[in-house]
């Protein structure tokens, strides 16, 4: 059963967090600034700091297999964040009345540079549990300490069958 047949089965609330792909291409393209005016403003009151900028630069340029020409970045890393923005505001609002869940990428919910980081500040008096879903790498290696330390739970499955995501560019 996927999560959100189980979700509607036991009649929970399901929120949406996305953000059309106009308003990301316009972040892209005009970079945080450009962002819709709610989530600047959450934006603006936790700001990324010069270390999580690099974290992000750099899960981007590997996400993109090295050739994320570096004047795309900011406008990149403002998406990124502008998606952490609407995740938290999504979170937030279902969350008024009980406890809510996020189900997204790793990236997204990482306590450095994510949802959590956010939520930690708009929201203290909140919870926060951030879990990791890692792979072993394709010897059956764990994921290293550094990466298992941007969770507070890490769940390790078996590297999931996938075609390189590279081998076309």
């Amino acid at each position: 059963m996927t999560r959100a047949r189980a979700a509607i089965a036991n009649r929970s609330a399901i929120w949406g967090s996305g953000l059309a792909r106009d308003t990301l291409r316009i972040v892209v393209r005009g970079g945080r600034d450009a962002a819709p005016a709610a989530l600047l403003q959450l934006m603006n009151r936790v700001p990324l700091d010069s270390v999580a900028q690099r974290a992000i630069d750099h899960e981007l340029f590997e996400d993109h297999c090295g050739k994320l020409p570096a004047n795309m970045m900011p406008g990149m890393r403002a998406a990124q964040e502008v998606r952490d923005a609407s995740m938290t505001a999504a979170l937030l609002a279902a969350g008024a009345s009980g406890p809510a869940w996020l189900i997204a990428g790793n990236g997204h919910v990482r306590s450095d540079m994510g949802v959590p980081r956010l939520l930690r500040t708009v929201a203290p008096a909140k919870s926060v549990l951030a879990v990791g879903f890692l792979e072993r790498d394709s010897l059956g290696a764990l994921p290293d300490a550094a990466e298992r330390q941007r969770y507070e739970i890490v769940l390790i499955t078996p590297p999931a069958p996938r075609e390189d995501p590279c081998a076309g560019l």
